[in-house]
């Protein structure tokens, strides 16, 4: 996805916060031809220097 450069975020403490404060996403298909958005909830997981979303 594009994401013109004033509003790119590369601050990993901000993203991280975010993350954790609003811990739910969106997952959009569709249903008899209409869109159904479906709200699920997400966790922050650091395994090492990595991180994970499940």
């Amino acid at each position: 996805m594009y994401i013109p450069r004033h509003y790119k975020i590369t601050d990993f403490e901000e993203v991280k916060s975010f993350i954790q404060e609003n811990s739910f996403g969106t997952i959009v298909t569709t249903g008899y031809g209409r869109p159904i958005a479906t709200h699920v909830p997400l966790e922050l997981h650091q395994d090492g220097k990595d991180y994970y979303i499940t």
